[in-house]
């Protein structure tokens, strides 16, 4: 598993977003060699500090990793808090899953988003909806499909072409919805103070809801 992941990370060059993911994925594999209890949260704070060890300058000049971190702090804590109010939406496909997932990190990332860039797309719930669920199976099919290649591009040529159906779909919805005149909010101002006062918001809701829940199952 160690390999693989290493291997993943170079083939994709080494994004910060999949270095952090992969170093989140490490700990999982040291905790269970070691006997230890994951946990997601400690995780995602040891990758940060690890990759702003290795180059301090990720913390403020990359915002692939500033988006990455945020995203992943709305799927640790923000998800379960979704979740509460979407038992309503069917698991079937995945579907409340991508919901939960979405929305949670669209708050997280949305108010440092407008900050940095300054548009508000009105069309990213819809699109990952639309391909969130195809994502999972057009990298594993992809992956085989190179592996595949290395023995026998005949056999690889059919999975290569799912691959390419498959991304189609996704480049198609992203294209497509991209380009839809509402696509798209411009707002000019956001200072970083509002900024600020919105994720203290989300902590306090996420605290106040965790306590609640710890005392609701007391």
């Amino acid at each position: 598993s160690i390999i693989g992941i290493l291997l993943f990370v170079i083939m994709t060059g080494a994004e910060s977003t999949v270095v952090r993911a992969a170093l989140m994925v490490l700990v999982v594999i040291a905790a269970k060699l070691f006997g230890r209890n994951y946990s997601a949260s400690r995780a995602l704070l040891a990758a940060a500090f690890l990759m702003v060890l290795h180059n301090p300058k990720t913390l403020v000049f990359d915002p692939s990793f500033q988006l990455s971190f945020l995203a992943t702090c709305g799927l640790v804590f923000v998800s379960p808090l979704i979740g509460k109010y979407l038992m309503w939406v069917t698991e079937r496909w995945g579907i409340r899953t991508i919901l939960v997932t979405t929305i949670a990190t669209q708050i997280t990332v949305l108010p440092f988003l407008v900050y940095s860039v300054g548009d508000v797309s009105l069309v990213s719930l819809l699109a990952n909806i639309l391909v969130l669920f195809f994502i999972p199976v057009t990298m594993l099919v992809g992956s085989i499909a190179t592996l595949v290649a290395y023995i026998s591009r005949v056999v690889a040529w059919p999975l290569s072409y799912i691959t390419h159906l498959l991304l189609s779909w996704i480049l198609g919805v992203s294209h497509y919805l991209g380009n839809l005149s509402f696509a798209t909010v411009s707002i000019s101002q956001f200072p970083f103070w509002a900024v600020l006062i919105i994720y203290l918001m989300i902590i306090i809701l996420v605290k106040r809801f965790r306590s609640f829940s710890q005392r609701s199952a007391n």
